[in-house]
């Protein structure tokens, strides 16, 4: 790991986040689904447990799209790691359908 110098801003407040997340100081919630809408001023995404509401989350706009890119470069680091496009839950409800499971 490169030393604390070397790092960028986003790079340490991730550091810090994630220390403060590991230490059990805020809660972990695990989610396999999720609903999302927006307003006139905000994006909403509740997460779901096994279809159920779990967690709501509130965020700008400007905060929705950064997220996005950002799953966006985890999901694409993974996908070129392990050779593998990782499915949608569209992709799998759609292979599920076709083949009637």
């Amino acid at each position: 790991m490169p030393e604390a110098e070397d790092k960028t801003e986003d790079s340490k407040e991730a550091d810090r986040v994630f220390k403060i997340a590991e230490s059990g100081q805020i809660d972990d919630v695990y989610f396999n689904g999720f609903a999302n809408g927006l307003s006139h001023g905000d994006v909403r995404i509740v997460l779901t447990l096994n279809g159920q509401p779990n967690l709501s989350l509130n965020c700008s706009y400007t905060v929705a799209k950064t997220l996005a890119l950002k799953l966006a470069v985890i999901v694409q680091t993974l996908e070129n790691v392990t050779g593998t496009q990782i499915l949608t839950t569209e992709d799998v409800a759609r292979a599920l359908q076709s083949k009637k499971v």
